[in-house]
């Protein structure tokens, strides 16, 4: 009989003090999307450390400060992954205010960090493609009790070149100039609406650290009022395609390696 495993379950919120402080205490100088200042005042220190003790997340021994197990796993997690997705939703509105979603594939389980504001990480254990899915459909708005259809318009691939101009237009606030432009080049449907006015925008990236070498890939999600389109961007073309809501998150399953239904 195989040996089962047991997932700790962990779903704890820090600020970005004690998440730093927690770090330091593991010897770990920074994890993805978090790099804690080097230095910290004493006073600063010792304030962080009694909030992290009244909560049970550290303990003060003889050899200095002790994490609790969970703790350090949770927030430690990022630094031994070698396969992490990141998600990032784009502030429409300010495309320089961006929200990152990371979702660490560690053996046996997955640990997603976010940030549901400013100055605060949660960190979140999850068993199984199930939990990871309910997040991954949060995050993207896409519901999981029923399918929302494809969008109008088919699969087109368009230069680099066409693609970069006719976001630059669409950047500049000329959207018919950029709509007409787009469609001369293929783009039809709802697609033109997607690259152009898109009502949300999310990057997804699968990072893969081998050897000190990282390699990433992914997609562009574009949401518009019919569905959702897909943009893979290649270094010479980029193709758009319409896709229903369960295709979106078997293709980001698929990515992540593993199951989100």
């Amino acid at each position: 009989m195989s040996q089962e495993t047991i997932v700790v379950r962990i779903d704890i919120r820090l600020s970005q003090d004690e998440l730093a402080f927690l770090l330091r205490a593991l010897g770990i100088a920074q994890i993805p999307g978090f790099t804690p200042s080097k230095t910290i005042s004493e006073e600063a220190a010792g304030i962080v450390a009694r909030t992290l003790l009244a909560r049970g997340f550290i303990q003060l021994g003889e050899d200095g400060v002790l994490v609790d197990q969970g703790v350090a796993a949770a927030v430690g997690g990022g630094a031994i992954t070698e396969r992490a997705t990141l998600l990032i939703v784009h502030h429409p509105t300010d495309e320089t205010l961006d929200n990152p979603h990371w979702f660490y594939l560690i053996p046996n389980f997955t640990l997603y960090h976010s940030r549901p504001t400013l100055g605060v990480h949660r960190f979140k254990t999850e068993a199984n493609g199930l939990e990871v899915a309910v997040d991954v459909a949060s995050i993207l708005d896409v519901p999981l009790d029923n399918v929302i259809p494809a969008p109008q318009g088919q699969e087109v691939t368009i230069s680099r070149q066409v693609y970069v101009q006719g976001r630059e237009l669409a950047h500049k606030g000329q959207i018919q100039q950029a709509r007409q432009f787009l469609s001369q080049h293929g783009v039809k449907g709802s697609g033109l609406q997607a690259l152009t006015q898109p009502q949300a925008r999310y990057t997804v990236a699968q990072i893969q650290a081998n050897g000190g070498q990282v390699a990433a890939a992914g997609m562009l999600i574009l949401r518009v009022e019919d569905g959702y389109w897909i943009a893979n961007v290649a270094p010479d073309s980029t193709t758009v395609t319409p896709v229903d809501s369960q295709r979106l998150l078997n293709t980001i399953a698929t990515l992540m390696g593993t199951e989100v239904r």
